[in-house]
């Protein structure tokens, strides 16, 4: 039975390898060039026994990335942005993708710099119920 247009996605955005079906993809690392690097690190005669289940994780989780790198970069139905001309290139060695498109990651200065951030400090710690001498700390990640 066909999904009615509403309950269909219209475009699939990924920022990385997180699904199978992205349309478009922010690339900020590709781990053909990364494992290339590290190879040398993941020889388990090289690394003490008791490193080994680590070792052996992050060896099979490059290769599982890879292989969807594969997959999914030699795609050309997908999108590709890349988030420098390094990776782009990198995109191109291993993919043969001349098409991904360069969007640098960068911070908009007008918008946030020193003197809009001490203008919003008050209200901000009044927000989270902070005193001026509380230290704080803002941590955005991944994983």
């Amino acid at each position: 039975m066909l999904k009615r247009l509403e309950e269909r996605s219209l475009l699939v955005y990924s920022p990385g390898i997180n699904c199978l079906d992205a349309d478009a993809i922010t690339v900020h690392i590709v781990f053909h060039e990364f494992y290339a690097r590290v190879r040398g690190e993941l020889k388990l005669l090289k690394v003490p026994l008791n490193k080994w289940p680590v070792t052996l994780h992050r060896k099979m989780y490059y290769k599982l990335i890879m292989v969807l790198e594969r997959r999914i970069y030699s795609n050309p139905k997908v999108r590709l942005a890349a988030v420098s001309k390094l990776v782009s290139a990198q995109l191109e060695k291993h993919f043969g993708r001349t098409d991904s498109v360069v969007i640098p990651n960068a911070v908009d200065t007008v918008i946030f710099n020193s003197e809009a951030r001490l203008g919003r400090r008050s209200v901000s710690r009044q927000t989270f119920e902070l005193d001026d001498g509380d230290f704080v700390l803002l941590l955005i990640g991944n994983d």
